[in-house]
């Protein structure tokens, strides 16, 4: 928050929203990536033999492997938000705070969907684990993709918000010129 009020020279406004778009991304982040992490892992566990002496160093490198591929979707995820942020937001100028509010409403949404299917990934019943991705697989492709229907609805409703803006400048241009 610091640093974005520094950056948008005391807009706090929309140091307020792009806070909140880049906790949003964050979250929505997190189910792509630990979506395409739990997939790899699974994928290279099924293939281990238990009954080999080398089975706890083929499941060491099948977890450094998902690790690799866990932080490199993170990175690729952090430079795509960054991006998309930065290219949308840097035109800019004035926000206020009902745009932050409306713009903010998917940011909500998505933050709320990724703390409730976190809470719900693994459920402590009893003696047992409830695991969300070993009894429903197919949530493997559906999270994320909600997550990346989210991100392009946050987006779009952005670049619209943008383009009411500039119709609205020329809108009051064409008043003063008559």
């Amino acid at each position: 928050m610091g640093y974005a009020g520094i950056r948008y020279k005391k807009q706090i406004r929309k140091a307020v929203f792009v806070m909140l778009a880049f906790y949003n991304l964050h979250c929505l982040g997190y189910l792509m990536a630990s979506s395409i992490y739990r997939k790899i892992v699974d994928e290279m566990l099924k293939s281990l033999d238990m009954m080999q002496d080398s089975y706890l160093q083929e499941m060491y490198r099948c977890m450094a492997v998902g690790m690799f591929c866990l932080v490199f979707s993170f990175s690729i995820l952090l430079v795509t938000m960054m991006l998309i942020l930065y290219r949308l937001m840097r035109d800019v100028a004035i926000m206020a705070w009902q745009d932050v509010i409306l713009l903010s409403i998917l940011n909500f949404v998505g933050s709320m969907i990724a703390n409730v299917v976190n809470g719900l990934l693994i459920v402590r019943i009893d003696t047992d684990a409830f695991v969300l991705f070993d009894e429903k697989p197919d949530l493997l492709w559906k999270i994320p993709m909600i997550a990346v229907l989210i991100f392009a609805g946050e987006a779009a409703l952005i670049y619209f918000w943008q383009r009411y803006r500039i119709l609205l400048g020329e809108r009051q241009k064409h008043f003063v010129e008559e």
